[in-house]
């Protein structure tokens, strides 16, 4: 199960075909994941232009209201 569950993990082939990625391509790809969304690009912390705050709150509202 521990071999089944890591191998989903590192995104290889489940179907049982026996025609998945190798290893190492797997084990690249899943390093160049973990790299990408380190020390990708990420949007800074910064406030919200007027319009799209009254936006969010109108669609904050709708949400709210339909819960």
């Amino acid at each position: 199960m521990k071999e089944r569950f890591a191998k989903l993990l590192l995104g290889e082939d489940m179907s049982g075909s026996g025609n998945g990625v190798s290893t190492v391509v797997t084990v690249s790809n899943a390093i160049t994941n973990l790299y990408a969304s380190m020390f990708g690009l990420h949007p800074k912390l910064e406030p919200l232009h007027p319009e799209k705050k009254m936006m969010w709150k109108r669609e904050m509202n709708l949400l709210t209201l339909s819960l």
